[in-house]
């Protein structure tokens, strides 16, 4: 009998069905593309998880660390690889749309909020950079329909509260 099959054996008898879930994940953590998660006998559901997620997370925590800092070609070659992995994800499209608005690539810059707005509609990061854009544009009327569904959505929204994001400001 193979090492994993004798493994398998052996912790099902404690743990229903876990010993093939270790043994994939064995497997694939050799490949470094998962996470187990252990539950103690009788405490719920052992689980395995695509690290993926947390690498682009991570990815996206120094991009932002990046940008902060100042470091805006880095920041942006940072979201750029993670768009290779991900292109639906919302807040590094918004990333980079903040990036191109600051650099003059307006029409960039208009291009990845408005592919962030399609993802999310509700999105208030993107809706209040586009926002800011337009405003310079002074084509904020494209703006006005995000910016009222946000002001519905989240009414008690500190940051949508204050004055420089309110619609009365913004639209004037």
């Amino acid at each position: 009998m193979h090492k994993i099959q004798q493994l398998i054996k052996q912790i099902n008898k404690t743990h229903k069905h876990l010993g093939e879930l270790i043994a994939m994940n064995i497997i694939a953590a050799k490949a470094k593309k998962t996470i187990l998660n252990v539950a103690p006998a009788g405490c719920g559901k052992s689980t395995a998880t695509d690290t993926t997620y947390f690498l682009m997370k991570d990815r996206l925590r120094q991009g932002e660390t990046l940008f902060a800092d100042g470091k805006i070609e880095k920041a942006e070659k940072c979201f750029l690889k993670i768009l290779e992995h991900d292109p639906q994800n919302k807040e590094v499209l918004n990333n980079l749309g903040v990036i191109a608005f600051q650099s003059q690539q307006i029409e960039n810059a208009i291009d990845y909020f408005d592919k962030s707005l399609k993802l999310d509609p509700f999105y208030k990061d993107a809706v209040l950079n586009y926002t800011h854009l337009l405003k310079e544009l002074k084509l904020l009327n494209e703006a006005s329909p995000f910016l009222y569904k946000i002001m519905e959505k989240y009414p008690n929204d500190k940051e949508l509260n204050q004055p420089s994001c309110s619609p009365q400001y913004l639209l004037s």
